[in-house]
């Protein structure tokens, strides 16, 4: 669908006509300047590069599995011609991008200069409707017919503005027009919006003849056009598609182009074929337009601007709607080409991963890519924005793929954490089943499995969002050398954590003394080592001090052996109370008899004789044995049958005279 510039410029003579008889002559407005755009470009291709000896680049399409086996044999001579050629393509890729995006932000240009024409038309015809009604309802030379012509000259103002605003449409057109690079790019969105209508017209007409009866003329002739635009369309495809498969500037893109054009000849002629007369009768029933408007311009007179304003608005707003359309279809033109660039982009990386495992340098071409493949969004322009989502979503390269891609993600993800428990369990297990590894350092091993292998797992799939794990990975090793650095005490806690699950001196639930600290082993980390006292509080102790000090398990082996002391009164019979405190362990039915109960003097005190009594049990026995026969030997001592000996002290007091206590003082007895 073409547009015309005339129409507008007939728009601004209507209103110079209008208003000329009321206003005196004005300068000739400046016309907008464009920015001129810059397009960067690379020192590694030149202008006049081209595609000659390159194999790869033949079929930019070729898939990416078939290239990576097609660059296998080449040298690295080849391979940075191959390099090269696709660096060419990219560049011609990026600036077609560049020259739609220009031609888009134009576009957005046009579009603001017509809303604001219509503004201020609408404006200033609806102040002159006001104006013209309270110059009619006003008396000659009264006050209020004063004032109805001062709104009438201010309406005539607003006019004015209309036209600044109609030409400064006008200077935008007519420097769009003078550029060539976009006027083509124009040209192919109507190309491609004709392309788009075609496709709708042909959906209805199908949908149109199934209300015919089959067999009839009407179905034949109906048939026949169909099968026409179906034709041309289907052509037309085949046409972009060796089009967009051959190196630009090569004879076989040059042929390509030729089929387009002639597959879009043959569309239009299809579309208007079904279309027939309704087009035209459907073109002279909209009315008159603004050109008629402007020509049929020969009376100015007061009472029939309202009607002429009404047209122009009209036109206005049907010149915005069509650079509306060609905006959404500029837009969607850049989509596909920002898709095209992936593709590329995607070949290119395989040569050049080729190209650096052969020695080559490829980090001037991985610039570039970077560089190009930034993407920046207009937050401003809310309806181009939508277009450009949407676009992005439906298109192959774009949310299709992203769609793939975080699927691939999750499920490496999910089969990971999968993997991961299964693993788990099968070490759990089979760790188990070795009496020689401790529980600590199964624990650890299942933990270090689970937590690992998710990292592992996470970095994997970083690769389905076409992220390189390359710098992860390097950044992850530069972390950990400061983390190094910054925590050397902690490693060395680390170390003495592992040294304590390998070489395995308690195990969680042993009963220990460490550090001075007497308790239950709760856990062990790398770090520290968990012991529960005996009123269930947590004391933690960092590996250093618990591998670098003594350690006494008290809980290594099936049974255990231990005891108390008695202390006895000087004079008691040791022989009658050894044999009574050995029955009194023989008899609790947890006391084991190998080896056999015992006990043994430790010589004399000042007011006791201290007996010992040892006794072995099976280890989770041990505390409930001591406690039963600790409550024996006390029935006993209160029954009588053990005399327990107790710490005395005697005191002497004598009486004395005061002055005998001063004598001894000052002879330095008493201090």
């Amino acid at each position: 669908m073409s547009r015309s510039r005339i129409s507008v410029a007939f728009t601004a003579g209507f209103i110079c006509i209008f208003v000329a008889w009321g206003f005196p002559a004005r300068p000739q407005g400046a016309k907008i300047e464009l920015e001129e755009t810059i397009i960067a470009s690379t020192s590694i291709v030149e202008e006049d590069s081209d595609l000659a000896g390159t194999v790869t680049t033949a079929d930019s399409t070729i898939p990416v599995d078939e290239l990576k086996l097609l660059v296998k044999p080449l040298t690295l001579e080849e391979l940075e011609q191959e390099a090269k050629g696709w660096l060419f393509l990219l560049k011609d890729k990026v600036q077609a991008i560049s020259d739609t995006e220009i031609t888009i932000k134009r576009e957005n240009r046009i579009l603001e200069a017509e809303k604001s024409a219509i503004t201020a038309v609408e404006s200033a015809k609806t102040k002159l409707e006001i104006a013209q009604e309270a110059l009619k309802n006003a008396a000659p030379d009264s006050p209020e017919s004063e004032s109805a012509s001062k709104k009438v000259e201010a309406a005539r103002e607003d006019l004015k503005k209309a036209l600044e605003a109609i030409e400064s449409v006008i200077e935008i057109q007519e420097e769009e027009a003078k550029d060539e690079a976009l006027q083509a790019v124009l040209e192919k969105a109507e190309a491609d919006k004709e392309v788009k209508e075609a496709k709708e017209i042909l959906k209805q007409t199908q949908q149109e003849r199934e209300n015919l009866t089959a067999g009839s003329p009407e179905y034949q002739e109906t048939t026949e056009k169909i099968e026409a635009l179906e034709q041309g369309i289907a052509d037309l495809e085949k046409a972009e598609e060796e089009q967009q498969g051959a190196a630009p500037d090569s004879p076989e893109y040059a042929e390509a182009t030729k089929k387009v054009e002639q597959a879009r000849i043959a569309i239009k002629q299809a579309t208007e074929a079904i279309q027939g007369k309704a087009t035209e009768d459907k073109s002279s029933s909209s009315g008159e337009n603004l050109e008629e408007a402007a020509s049929a311009l020969e009376d100015t007179q007061l009472q029939e601007t309202e009607r002429k304003l009404q047209r122009i608005t009209q036109q206005l707003k049907k010149n915005a709607e069509a650079e509306s359309e060609l905006k959404a279809q500029l837009l969607m033109s850049v989509t596909n080409l920002q898709s095209e660039r992936i593709e590329i982009v995607d070949r290119f990386k395989v040569v050049l991963n080729e190209l650096e495992n052969k020695g080559g340098d490829g980090a001037s071409y991985r610039k570039y890519i970077q560089a190009i493949s930034t993407v920046e969004l207009d937050l401003k322009d809310t309806e181009g924005l939508g277009v450009r989502l949407g676009s992005w979503l439906l298109s192959e390269e774009g949310g299709r793929r992203w769609v793939i891609n975080v699927g691939k993600f999750v499920a490496i993800l999910v089969i990971t954490s999968i993997l991961v428990q299964f693993l788990a369990s099968f070490l759990n297990k089979f760790l188990s089943s070795y009496k020689n590894v401790s529980a600590l350092l199964r624990q650890f091993v299942i933990i270090f499995v689970k937590r690992g292998g998710m990292v592992l797992g996470f970095v994997i799939a970083l690769t389905a969002l076409e992220i390189s794990i390359g710098p992860v990975v390097a950044l992850l090793g530069g972390a950990s050398f400061v983390a190094a650095f910054a925590l050397q005490s902690n490693l060395g806690n680390f170390a003495s954590g592992l040294m304590l699950m390998l070489n395995k001196p308690f195990d969680v639930g042993d009963e220990v003394k460490i550090a001075g600290v007497w308790g239950w082993v709760d856990s062990i980390s790398l770090a520290n080592t968990k012991i529960k006292g005996w009123d269930k509080e947590i004391i933690s102790i960092p590996n250093n001090t618990v591998w670098g000090g003594k350690i006494e398990n008290l809980t290594t082996s099936d049974t255990r052996r231990g005891g108390f002391t008695v202390r006895l009164k000087h004079g008691a019979d040791i022989r009658k109370v050894k044999k009574i405190l050995i029955d009194l362990a023989k008899s609790h039915p947890k006391v084991i008899e190998n080896p056999p109960p015992g006990t043994f003097a430790w010589g004399y005190s000042d007011y006791c004789v201290p007996l010992g009594l040892k006794f072995s049990t099976k280890t989770e026995d041990f505390w409930s044995a001591f406690e039963d026969l600790t409550v024996m030997v006390q029935e006993k001592i209160e029954r009588g049958e053990l005399e327990y000996a107790l710490p005395q002290q005697d005191l002497r007091i004598q009486n004395v005279s005061g002055k005998e206590v001063m004598e001894r003082w000052g002879d330095g007895e008493i201090g």
